[in-house]
């Protein structure tokens, strides 16, 4: 998995449900600032942040991971 396009899936995904980068990080316990290195890839996510992305977002960690950006499904 490449950083810029997880930063995408994670952004769009963000966005869609509606998240400012600052409300995301208050409801998941990750700063903002590190949301916004992540989004625009200049970070890969810990693993103990990628689930809690996940997790906040209602996705799988394998499908976030993995999944193909013209097939998200939101609720």
């Amino acid at each position: 998995m490449n950083k810029k396009l997880l930063g995408k899936r994670f952004r769009e995904i963000r966005k869609k449900l509606g998240y400012t980068q600052e409300k995301f990080g208050e409801i998941a316990g990750i700063e903002p600032q590190s949301i916004s290195k992540i989004e625009s890839g200049k970070n890969f996510p810990l693993l103990s942040n990628l689930e809690k992305i996940a997790n906040k977002l209602n996705i799988d960690l394998s499908d976030f991971l993995y999944m193909n950006t013209n097939m998200m499904k939101l609720n």
